[in-house]
């Protein structure tokens, strides 16, 4: 599943505005009305809200995929510039590989930055766990899964 897939699935089970793609006129219009999390390459973001057809206030999450490649063409920039304009969204960089430089980089930005590494490529779903959280606002379920995220790793959580 790549990361456009998963953001998907991830904003219909949490019931976000979520928008993977810019392709065509429906895309664009999604983007317009508004998202709550966005995924797309770093020029594309920067092109989407110079030309303001991205409402950044609306913006919880912007995930930039495969950070590897993109600094490889330059796009510090516009990733700074992105965190500059969109401050208060969380951004993450994402990417199979990234080299020392990049996690250096990426650290310079940001006090609490955090690096999730997959170890093994050969993981099982045996040893994945469920969890049910009922609530009672919908406007609270970005902050759980907030929360969820920021405590993953502790035993309080197994």
């Amino acid at each position: 599943m790549n990361t456009g897939n998963l953001i998907e699935s991830l904003g219909k089970f949490l019931d976000v505005k979520v928008s993977t793609k810019c392709d065509n006129d429906e895309a664009m219009k999604e983007i317009q009305e508004g998202v709550q999390i966005l995924a797309k390459s770093p020029a594309k973001v920067c092109n989407l809200i110079q030309r303001k057809i991205l409402k950044t206030e609306h913006l919880k999450l912007v995930v930039l995929d495969e950070v590897d490649d993109l600094f490889g063409r330059g796009y510090k920039e516009s990733i700074e510039y992105i965190l500059k304009v969109i401050p208060k969204a969380q951004v993450v960089l994402t990417s199979a590989t990234i080299p020392p430089e990049i996690l250096e980089f990426t650290r310079s930005l940001n006090k609490d930055f955090i690096t999730i590494r997959e170890l093994n490529q050969d993981l099982t779903l045996d040893g994945i766990k469920q969890f049910y959280i009922a609530l009672d606002k919908e406007d609270w379920k970005f902050d759980a899964l907030i929360e969820l995220l920021n405590n993953i790793g502790n035993n309080d959580m197994i």
